[in-house]
């Protein structure tokens, strides 16, 4: 079995550090700049065999709202991922 923990996180981006131009989109930006915000994500891994193995994440687990800096597009809430890999 192998699994994984990790987070991504992106710190406060406060307005003055944001181009003029760019804190004119609105559905972007609050007044303050971008806030900052983390997920937390678990991945597992087991091998059945040396030719299959079956893959498990679950994403953003606390399943927080977050925009990518600049993107205007939510990101994902939680996410499950389910493979099975097979090698011939």
């Amino acid at each position: 079995l192998i699994s994984a923990v990790w987070v991504r996180f992106n710190a406060w981006k406060r307005a003055a550090d944001i181009p003029a131009e760019e804190l004119e989109k609105v559905f972007i930006f609050t007044p303050d700049g971008t806030p900052s915000w983390y997920t937390a994500n678990l991945r597992a891994s087991y091998r059945f065999t040396p030719q299959i193995a079956l893959n498990a994440a679950v994403e953003n687990v606390f399943d927080r709202f977050y925009q990518p800096y600049s993107s205007g597009i939510p990101a994902p809430g939680r996410n499950l991922v389910v493979a099975l890999k097979a090698e011939f």
